[in-house]
């Protein structure tokens, strides 16, 4: 069996995981409508969940941080995203490839507060890494809707 520990970082966190903000880090070279990314950075509790490539590995990572080293001002708000806000994550899904390399995750996101029986489900966020860095995906539909 092949396991990840893409989330190892979280593995303690406890709690509802509402997302309070969402950013991005682009690359300077990427176009403003790319989907292409350096950084996802999900603000939840005064801490950020750090979507990037580990370029050694050429896979996915997560690292938890409790603030930026650098200023938060040069982060934009990624205003298509922006509508996550509020929203909870439920289960996380690594995506690993035949190699055992995490290529990806998948967030499944539900609105209403998680503990108080089933919440409407609204989507899932797919974050893949490439060489050129992070894609995203956000969905509300597919075969995603009937696993959970």
């Amino acid at each position: 069996m092949i396991h990840s520990n893409v989330f190892e970082a979280i593995q303690n966190e406890s709690g509802i995981r509402r997302i309070d903000n969402i950013y991005i880090d682009r690359d300077g070279n990427s176009e403003d409508n790319s989907f292409s990314i350096e950084q996802l950075m999900i603000e939840i509790d005064f801490k950020l969940w750090v979507f990037q490539v580990n370029r050694e590995f050429d896979e996915i990572e997560l690292i938890l941080k409790s603030k930026l080293e650098i200023n938060f001002e040069e982060y934009k708000e990624f205003n298509s995203l922006s509508n996550l806000k509020g929203l909870e994550i439920g289960s996380l899904f690594a995506i690993i490839n035949e190699r055992g390399y995490t290529d990806g995750v998948k967030l499944k996101l539900f609105s209403g507060i998680l503990t108080s029986g089933t919440p409407p489900f609204c989507g899932t966020l797919t974050l893949i890494s490439l060489a050129s860095g992070l894609q995203y995906e956000l969905s509300s539909v597919g075969i995603d809707t009937y696993l959970i």
